[in-house]
């Protein structure tokens, strides 16, 4: 009886505990579950055509996100309106980490909602890292006419009207261009102006002598140095690769034709970013895209194929590439800046 009673204790006892082992198997694994991101691939829009830095860095990094991720990632291109099209678009989406942007920040999401009346704000796009900041300059083909920047401005002041220039009409390469006639007693009238979207066909344009001039940014453009011929750079001070190719700055051409140069509007600033809601929303997913981000960003296999590819992954962070978006946000703001963007 005895026997039987110890044998009953015990099976119930190893019910009990094989039941108890059950659930905490399954609360283990239903949490994990829970916890699990990204279980489906990724989108990563460029609100540029293929070709640009934006669209060349997107792709990739999209292959060391891949990776950490444990998803694919699609790049998709959404050119446009300065970038605005593809804003638009990307803040479209559900905020759930599952969509990220590669951009220029500035100035196009400032002239987005500054001049072209954009709904959104600025801080409605949160920057995980912010690596590129670049500058201005004027370039050419290398069978152009035009072998130094005093070729053209002799030009421009020789045939008004008659020099063509290719630009981007929201970029800051348009301001420090502009800024460059005014210096000279110019205007944007003295010169004939084609305009472009993004900065892949631009550089095409530049390489192919479709336009007389090109005015575009630095990023992305160092490894075009066997294909055209730079003839300014628009920097407060002598930077590299550029100067060490004997590229002048700004200041040394003011100096030397006899005006001032008293305010140069920083180049694109180029980046990855996410919906300003999704550190609230899904902070787990926010803190892992940032880990993420910045393990990719100091691993030495990556920096090797950026490096490679003429482009920057430097790790700056979240909150230092917030700063640096809103300081130029601020000013952009200012309307001897932004005036100058403004349809005539």
């Amino acid at each position: 009886m005895y026997r039987k009673l110890l044998i009953s204790c015990i099976s119930a006892f190893l019910f009990s505990l094989g039941l108890w082992f059950a659930a905490a198997q399954f609360g283990v694994s239903s949490s994990a579950y829970a916890q699990e991101w990204p279980s489906r691939p990724l989108t990563m829009v460029v609100p540029a055509r293929a070709g640009g830095g934006n669209d060349r860095a997107a792709r990739l990094m999209s292959r060391f996100l891949s990776k950490e991720l444990g998803q694919p990632i699609k790049v998709i291109n959404k050119p446009g309106g300065g970038n605005l099209l593809g804003h638009l678009h990307f803040l479209k989406q559900k905020d759930d980490g599952y969509t990220l942007l590669r951009t220029t920040t500035m100035p196009f999401l400032a002239l987005n909602t500054i001049l072209q009346g954009a709904k959104f704000k600025v801080s409605d796009f949160d920057p995980i890292n912010l690596p590129e900041q670049g500058f201005s300059l004027i370039a050419t083909s290398k069978g152009s006419p035009y072998k130094t920047i005093y070729d053209v401005i002799d030009a421009i002041r020789a045939n008004p009207g008659k020099v063509s220039v290719g630009l981007e009409p929201t970029d800051a390469a348009m301001f420090n261009f502009q800024t460059l006639l005014t210096g000279l007693g110019l205007s944007i009238d003295n010169v004939r102006v084609v305009t472009y979207d993004s900065g892949g066909p631009l550089r095409t344009g530049i390489i192919g002598g479709q336009f007389d001039i090109g005015v575009t940014g630095t990023q992305g453009s160092e490894h075009l140095i066997s294909e055209w011929r730079p003839l300014l750079v628009f920097a407060p001070k002598k930077i590299e690769p550029w100067n060490g190719w004997g590229v002048p700055m700004i200041g040394d051409v003011a100096k030397k034709i006899g005006f001032k140069f008293d305010r140069v509007l920083g180049g694109s600033l180029q980046g990855y970013l996410v919906h300003a809601t999704l550190k609230n929303k899904h902070p787990d997913r926010y803190k892992k895209l940032v880990e993420i981000f910045k393990k990719i960003s100091t691993d030495p296999k990556a920096i090797e194929a950026h490096k490679g590819a003429k482009l920057a992954i430097s790790w700056v962070g979240p909150a230092k590439s917030k700063k640096i978006m809103m300081g130029q946000y601020e000013i952009l703001l200012d309307p001897k800046v932004h005036n100058v963007f403004r349809p005539k």
